[in-house]
């Protein structure tokens, strides 16, 4: 788990998901907070999936912890619970990948 002081920035590469486990991150693009994530929150999962430098920042809003996973561990984790696309496809879905 990483750990994540208030007003930092939580992840430099394209190469790892995020699920917030503590505290509350906002999603900017640019200068402007799109939407703020909350415990559970997946961040990052699109860059896994598309292979597409993420377009977002993530700054936390308060201490935050997140779980972190690889490209390897993210496709084990869909093989070994598939409802945990569920959270993935809510995710994506709802964000339009408009960022």
């Amino acid at each position: 788990m990483d750990n994540c002081a208030d007003n930092a920035a939580t992840y430099k590469s394209g190469q790892e998901m995020y699920v917030l486990q503590f505290g509350n991150a906002g999603i900017y693009l640019g200068d402007f907070q799109v939407v703020e994530a909350s415990v559970g929150s997946i961040l990052n999962e699109m860059a896994l999936i598309d292979d597409m430098p993420r377009a977002a920042t993530v700054i936390a809003l308060t201490d935050c912890k997140f779980t972190v996973l690889d490209e390897k561990e993210f496709y084990a984790l869909l093989r070994e619970a598939p409802f945990f696309c569920n959270s993935c496809d809510a995710s994506i879905f709802g964000s339009g990948r408009m960022y």
